[in-house]
C-alpha cells in the first residue's frame, strides 16, 4: 500500500492510498449436464467484510511470474479439486480501480473432473481463534440459474464474480 501525495483540480494537496496487487484470476467452473448447467462456488471468510461468501475460485500467485492460464489451472484445482479439459479467457478486468491497483483476467473452465484439493493457508482467517474459511461446506455445486444475480436471494455476493456470470449469460 502506498499513499500519494496529489494536488486536486482545485489546487489543494491530497493523499491518495493506493493498494498496489499483482494480477489474479478468476475461474467460473461450469458443468454441463443432461439436468442443466451448474457453477461451483467455494466458500471464502473475507476478513475485510468479516464474512464467510461464496464466490468463484480466485486469487494469485504472489511473487511467481506464471502466464495467467496457469493461475487459473491452479487456482480451480487449489480451491476446488476441479481440473478442467477446457480454460476460456473471458476478459481483463480493472477491480475496486478507486483504491487498488490489480488486474483480474477472468476465466470460463469447462469439461470439470473433480480430484483433491490442494488449500494452503493463505486465505485462512488469522484474525480469528479458529480457521473460518474451511468450516462447514467448502465448495458448493450449485444450478447456474441460482447464481444469476437477478434473482432475490442470489448466492454470489462478491461483485466481480457477478459481473462475470452476467457476462456469460449475455454471451449465451
Amino acid at each position: 500500500m502506498r499513499e500519494d501525495v496529489i494536488e486536486r483540480a482545485n489546487g489543494e494537496r491530497g493523499i491518495y492510498g493506493v493498494v498496489d496487487k499483482e494480477p489474479s484470476c478468476l475461474v467460473i467452473p461450469l458443468e454441463t449436464t443432461a439436468e442443466g448447467e451448474f457453477l461451483y462456488l467455494v466458500s471464502q471468510f473475507r476478513y475485510t467484510v468479516a464474512k464467510r461468501l461464496m464466490e468463484f475460485p480466485q486469487g494469485t500467485w504472489e511473487g511467481s511470474d506464471a502466464d495467467p492460464d496457469t493461475v487459473a489451472r491452479g487456482e480451480l484445482r487449489e480451491e476446488t479439486g476441479l481440473r478442467a479439459d477446457h480454460m476460456t479467457f473471458l476478459a481483463s478486468l480493472q477491480i475496486a480501480y478507486g483504491v487498488l491497483n490489480q488486474v483480474q483476467h477472468i476465466y470460463l473452465a469447462e469439461g470439470l473432473t473433480q480430484g483433491e484439493h490442494e488449500r494452503d493457508a493463505h486465505g485462512v482467517d488469522r484474525g480469528r481463534e479458529r480457521d473460518q474459511r474451511y468450516e462447514g461446506d467448502e465448495q458448493q455445486r450449485t444450478p447456474s440459474e441460482q447464481i444469476l444475480p437477478q434473482r432475490s436471494g442470489s448466492l454470489a455476493r462478491d461483485a466481480q464474480g457477478i459481473v462475470k456470470v452476467v457476462a456469460i449469460a449475455a454471451q449465451a
